[in-house]
């Protein structure tokens, strides 16, 4: 999580130039989320809302 927060810190302060710096920054948020899904997907049924669970039931 510190690198997500360290990459998000870094975007923000970044002056963008190019329309190419955009597609490397949207590149950038695309890996980091699939490093998060990859990392912390088997957890995805745990992190369901509970009215979710109510109507389930």
């Amino acid at each position: 999580m510190i690198l997500t927060i360290t990459f998000l810190q870094v975007c923000i302060n970044m002056h963008f130039e190019t329309p190419l710096d955009l597609v490397y920054l949207g590149a950038g948020i695309a890996f980091v989320s699939l490093g998060l899904k990859l990392t912390h997907g088997k957890d995805i049924n745990r992190t369901t809302f509970e009215s979710a669970r109510a109507e389930k039931q």
